[in-house]
């Protein structure tokens, strides 16, 4: 079975936050998610 995918909450802060200029490291921190699920969500955005 796969990992359940990121709640669209999170991604959108995600988003925001990115936006607002902070980096993925702080993004991770401040969310309580993993760097890569942040740098994976960035990259997808771009290739979107």
């Amino acid at each position: 079975m796969a990992r359940p995918r990121l709640a669209q909450a999170k991604q959108e802060a995600i988003a925001q936050l990115l936006s607002e200029g902070l980096s993925m490291n702080q993004v991770s921190k401040q969310l309580d998610v993993a760097y890569g699920t942040v740098y994976n969500y960035a990259q997808q955005q771009k290739s979107a």
